[in-house]
């Protein structure tokens, strides 16, 4: 295989978003392979042959463009650095003031994250040299007005794009033959990428193509080989989508089929860093959007104990076979042994020339705060929703100890909670009166009595697995909701996961999503997950 690698330079703002949706949804951080691969297989279509165009649609692979900062070559922020909540504040408080200044951090491989300490540059990029030198990739937001003639209303939306002005470096993965091809097919070709292409989006100019082998191509993006004997990582260069052997989605890698591909006596899981996302996009043949897949986000990274020690000729065939599925849209692509040991990250500046719009009527603010609102919900509810199907996973087992009916009676309480949206104080009368009715009765003379069943049994013995590794009984994950304001479970809603915690209506009467909100949502999510995956399979 040979990699062409070039330089994308966005002259104009690229709409790349989410879940194939253009449309008052946030945008990638990335200039997602399948949409290269349709622009480029499109051009290529009009000079070959259809027999030989397949054959170029099977076997060649066209990876995510990931953003760069001056000549690196950056890729996404591992899982695995934690710094301290007091020193992040400090440190984001010192970047705002425009001073330049280092966050020292603690890489969750060497060491066990402590107490206190909360993960960095989540959605980020980064090039790991003496330090981590991260950044995040420049979005802008535009309100457009659809003009539907004959008819009284128009149509607000807004779109969420990649900010132009920004470059960003892709590769084509491609058999030794078809190389020369490919650099003659992007050299200083204009490519018209994501939604609204031909108004005033998707303009993107290559540049700088050259051949790598592909040893060449990791070294560029500044990875190193650490050497640890017993201790084999597998970083997430890009999203993954994985299934088991039962066809089912997975959020663990084939360890048997690394194995025995690695030449392995052993490889057990010890740690995982992992986070998951939705694998989607849009189909312009078909004017349809693809299926909606679960997926690793990339960035993830698992830890394994091993016996046995790889030789650099089975850990390169091994990443450039890739795993899982999609392979053709860059998905599945990973890095073993990468050496991502630092102890200091440091923030790489970008030029903003762009200057806010100060005045607007108070009409306008309120329409665009409407907006804003839609956004920034959709944020959230994505975050909730992808912690919680990773957490479902974590929680398979738990049927053993509660049941499928408990399960689906949880879910239904809550399902109709949330549908009201009710008020802290309503949540937790009801989620009170809910765990109480399980553990409580009155007797003949009034009294309050504890209850003698199974369900209270079954809430009193189930453990529940949170995000943060912690495990709690069934009964106290009740009771956290409703008497216990302090305990997040290891949510981290805030502006690096999903932009901002805060649903800001007007600015003078601002609402936020609460912590208890929080909670109910994400077990809401939980049991649903739970169902989807062990529903008609009873007690195992």
């Amino acid at each position: 295989m040979k990699y062409v690698r070039y330089i994308l330079i966005l002259e104009e703002p690229v709409k790349m978003g989410t879940q194939g949706n253009q449309a008052n949804s946030s945008a990638l951080s990335y200039i997602a392979g399948s949409s290269i691969r349709g622009a480029v297989i499109s051009a290529l279509s009009k000079d070959i042959a259809e027999d030989e165009l397949k054959q170029h649609i099977k076997s060649v692979r066209f990876y995510d463009a990931y953003i760069m900062n001056e000549d690196k070559y950056m890729i996404p922020v591992p899982f695995i650095y934690y710094a301290g909540k007091h020193e992040i504040r400090s440190n984001e408080r010192e970047l705002s003031a425009g001073n330049d200044t280092g966050l020292k951090i603690n890489s969750g491989i060497a060491d066990v994250p402590e107490e206190g300490e909360q993960r960095i540059d989540v959605g980020g990029f980064c090039y790991v040299g003496d330090r981590l030198y991260s950044r995040k990739v420049k979005k802008l937001d535009n309100i457009h007005i659809a003009i539907s003639k004959g008819s009284a209303s128009n149509k607000m939306f807004r779109y969420e794009a990649i900010d132009a002005g920004q470059d960003f470096s892709g590769v084509v993965a491609c058999p030794d033959e078809y190389a020369n091809r490919y650099v003659e097919a992007l050299k200083d070709r204009i490519l018209y990428l994501g939604g609204s292409k031909g108004s005033g989006y998707g303009r993107c100019r290559v540049a700088g193509v050259d051949i790598l082998s592909y040893n060449e191509m990791i070294a560029e993006y500044g990875i190193k080989r650490q050497t640890d004997s017993d201790i084999l990582c597998i970083y997430a260069l890009s999203n993954l989508i994985l299934y088991d052997d039962n066809g089912c989605v997975s959020g663990e890698l084939p360890v048997e089929l690394l194995k025995n591909k690695l030449g392995l006596q052993k490889m057990e899981l010890i740690k995982a860093y992992v986070q998951t996302t939705t694998a989607s996009g849009f189909n312009h043949t078909w004017r349809a959007g693809s299926v909606l897949q679960n997926a690793v986000k990339a960035g993830s990274v698992y830890v394994y104990k091993i016996q046995g020690k790889p030789d650099e000729k089975q850990i390169e065939a091994v990443e450039m076979e890739q795993l899982g599925v999609r392979k053709q849209d860059g998905y599945g692509r990973i890095v073993i042994n990468p050496d991502f040991y630092v102890e200091e990250r440091v923030v790489v500046k970008s030029d903003d020339t762009r200057k806010p719009v100060t005045d607007l009527s108070e009409d306008d603010k309120s329409v665009l705060m409407l907006i804003q609102n839609s956004a920034n919900k959709e944020r959230v509810d994505n975050y909730i929703r992808d912690l919680a199907l990773k957490t479902a996973e974590n929680n398979r087992n738990i049927i053993k100890k509660l049941s499928i009916t408990q399960i689906s009676r949880l879910y239904g309480f809550t399902s109709e909670l949330i549908i009201h949206n009710p008020s802290d104080k309503e949540i937790k009368e009801r989620m009170k009166k809910y765990h109480d009715d399980i553990f409580f009765r009155t007797n003949m003379r009034g009294e309050i009595d504890d209850k003698t069943s199974a369900t209270k049994n079954k809430y009193s013995t189930a453990k529940f697995k949170l995000p943060n590794n912690n495990s709690e009984k069934m009964k106290d994950v009740l009771e956290d909701i409703f008497d216990n304001d302090n305990t997040n479970w290891g949510i981290k809603i805030d502006n690096d996961d999903v932009h901002l915690l805060k649903l800001t209506g007007i600015e003078e009467n601002r609402n936020y999503i609460s912590g208890t909100m929080i909670k109910l949502r994400f077990l809401n999510e939980v049991m649903y997950n739970l169902m989807r995956m062990e529903g008609g399979k009873g007690i195992r």
